[in-house]
């Protein structure tokens, strides 16, 4: 089972959980987060990570890395070319 996400600003070391991207014009919380810092995603979930990454607003992922051996030893396809 993979990790709760939860966004990691390096620069004040807080999580936030992430809004879902707005289909409107006016920007969302993340796309005005993205345009004061760097947002780095902390999963070790590849289809969230893969999610927010295809927004452009995520430039950085990080994860333990025993989340990643546990889920490609367990068998998950994904996860097994990382291991």
């Amino acid at each position: 089972h993979c990790p709760a996400t939860a966004f990691h600003v390096p620069t004040t070391h807080k999580h936030l959980r992430l809004p879902q991207p707005a289909l409107s014009a006016a920007p969302n919380q993340l796309e005005q987060l993205a345009d004061l810092t760097t947002i780095s995603i902390d999963s070790g979930d590849l289809k969230v990570i893969k999610k927010f990454a295809d927004t452009g607003f995520i430039t950085d992922a990080t994860t333990n890395p025993l989340f990643v051996a546990q889920a490609g030893l367990s068998g998950d396809p994904d996860y097994q070319k990382m291991v």
